[in-house]
């Protein structure tokens, strides 16, 4: 049976709660019936993430997405992963290297169906953006990581990284908004055609 691997982050800075995890923990997707779907909450960290993430990638996993927040209206649909990392985390360490993976390539592509959902988040209400890119922060290494993972082991399975809004943005979506958003990507990745 295939997995849909979904993940959101943990406390970071003034969120005591995440609003990725709380929606991804949240969500009930309503997904065929020969799919499950595996949560995980990932730390804020340049150490931990990507390896706890992998701890939950199995064999059956057929598809990843990992949601993060940001200071937007509602979601950002995250089309660019660059090989580029910056900033402080939870424990104030900075990244191991400007590269995400030395000597990768520059940038990789998000293998979601980045127009499917666009257009499935808009039928559902929900304001939604196709970004350029992740950011050079923790989302941005996560997103390059997971994708440079699947294309060397299951190159088939589509994964990438959305941004949801972080709460505090002046015109912010509500949580349920949010979980709802959660919902409708897990059920239009495993959906929509290869």
């Amino acid at each position: 049976m295939p997995t849909l691997l979904v993940s959101g982050f943990d406390a970071w800075g003034d969120l005591e709660e995440n609003p990725s995890w709380l929606a991804v923990d949240a969500a009930t997707p309503n997904l065929p019936p020969d799919w499950e779907i595996r949560k995980v909450r990932l730390p804020v960290s340049w150490d931990q993430a990507f390896e706890q993430l992998l701890a939950s990638w199995s064999d059956d996993v057929g598809a990843s997405i990992a949601f993060g927040v940001a200071p937007i209206q509602g979601v950002a649909l995250e089309q660019i992963a660059i090989n580029l990392s910056e900033g402080s985390d939870v424990d104030g360490k900075q990244p191991p290297s400007k590269e995400v993976i030395p000597d990768a390539p520059a940038a990789y592509w998000s293998t979601l169906p980045i127009d499917p959902l666009h257009a499935a988040l808009i039928d559902a209400g929900l304001p939604t953006v196709r970004s350029a890119h992740a950011g050079t922060f923790l989302c941005n290494a996560l997103f390059y990581q997971m994708v440079h993972h699947a294309l060397w082991t299951k190159p088939e399975a589509p994964c990438g990284f959305i941004h949801l809004s972080n709460l505090r943005h002046p015109e912010a979506v509500s949580l349920d908004d949010l979980t709802q958003a959660v919902s409708v990507c897990a059920e239009t990745v495993v959906t929509s055609p290869a």
